[in-house]
């Protein structure tokens, strides 16, 4: 949830960070340029590195801190990403007021929100001690009333309730709870899922070759990169330059190579052994026909859950719309088999206050 406070922009927020700290926000997030350039240069105040960002750029730190932390899977880091967040941001509502716009968010929803993030305030029904059981102990009529706000469907969540939405955004997609993928789809099913097709290609072309050595910055080599574009049958443009002639193709310069490979990598498929591309044994089962189901499974995971998806385009990283990821694509499922605009499909499923403020209604 973007916070708007009613501060002017250029508001700067004064903060100290401990070396740990420092270390494991420019490690761990991926936040703009010049912000880490202030981090890395720092003015001394008092004996003490003293860091100044605006209330804008505050906020976006917390947003990737929240991400990072929500992605590792090493429990020792993501407690220390959470301890940063929740100094960062006392430090933000200290200097803020701890102000929230709630635009147009129902009011059982942002209710649901705040609890879910900070806990249970001490005038709600649901704050007060646990039973044994786990059940809240408050008042009976309120818990009743807000047990019916938070169950009851909303237009604007596409005829989710706010405790349905809620479930659905902070699945973890592991378990047979809200979302599950099928692993046992056949490879006939999958004919028309391009990057499974493009990544079995790539990974069968390596375990073929016993490997492929990496250029000196660690890519895919020009010939190999050549030899992807034939077999995955891409259009003739990505082959020629301006001339019409064969060009002499980079991996990134053929976008489809380029992210099969690096989505096969986050998915532990392949990995980079003495400067070689490898297969890695844990995986290589994955490959066989038979397997197709679960390498899918892996794969949609992967790509978002793990892969950044803002990579895709040139705009700025948007780290709740991943995480919204399996609300967008539910309601996407809705809109069935029929030819609709992109504009109106993202009018229609979109929602405006998970969006950074300053990319209008829709990326």
């Amino acid at each position: 949830m973007k916070r708007k406070m009613n501060k002017p922009t250029r508001d700067m927020v004064a903060l100290s960070l401990t070396s740990r700290e420092r270390t494991l926000i420019l490690d761990e997030t991926y936040i703009d340029e010049d912000v880490i350039r202030r981090l890395r240069l720092a003015s001394i105040e008092s004996g003490q590195r003293v860091y100044r960002m605006t209330v804008e750029e505050m906020e976006d730190l917390l947003d990737h801190l929240a991400f990072a932390a929500n992605q590792s899977e090493d429990p020792k880091r993501q407690g220390e990403l959470d301890r940063v967040y929740d100094r960062l941001k006392s430090v933000l509502d200290a200097h803020t007021g701890g102000d929230f716009h709630s635009g147009n968010i129902p009011e059982a929803l942002l209710e649901l929100a705040e609890i879910l993030v900070d806990g249970a305030p001490a005038d709600s029904p649901l704050s007060g001690q646990l039973d044994p059981t786990g059940r809240i102990l408050g008042d009976e009529s309120e818990w009743r009333t807000m047990n019916r706000e938070i169950s009851e469907p909303l237009e604007e969540l596409g005829g989710l309730s706010p405790m349905q939405f809620t479930r659905l955004v902070t699945d973890d997609w592991e378990g047979p709870d809200v979302v599950r993928l099928n692993p046992d789809i056949s490879l006939e099913e999958l004919g028309g899922a391009v990057l499974f097709r493009q990544t079995r290609i790539l990974l069968d072309a390596i375990e073929e070759a016993d490997g492929v050595k990496a250029t000196v910055k660690g890519y895919l080599p020009r010939v190999f990169v050549r030899r992807m574009v034939e077999s995955m049958d891409l259009p003739a443009w990505m082959r020629e330059g301006p001339d019409g002639r064969e060009a002499v193709l980079n991996e990134g310069d053929v976008h489809p190579v380029h992210i099969a490979r690096v989505v096969a990598e986050l998915a532990g498929l392949i990995r980079k052994v003495k400067g070689q591309f490898k297969i890695t044994k844990k995986n290589r089962w994955l490959h066989g026909d038979d397997a197709a189901g679960r390498l899918f499974s892996l794969l949609f995971k992967t790509f978002f859950r793990r892969f950044n998806l803002a990579y895709l385009d040139r705009l700025s990283d948007s780290p709740m719309v991943q995480e919204m990821a399996a609300y967008y694509l539910f309601r996407l499922s809705r809109f069935g088999a029929n030819w609709d605009s992109l504009r109106s499909v993202m009018d229609e499923i979109m929602l405006p206050w998970a969006l950074p403020e300053d990319e209008g209604p829709y990326r």
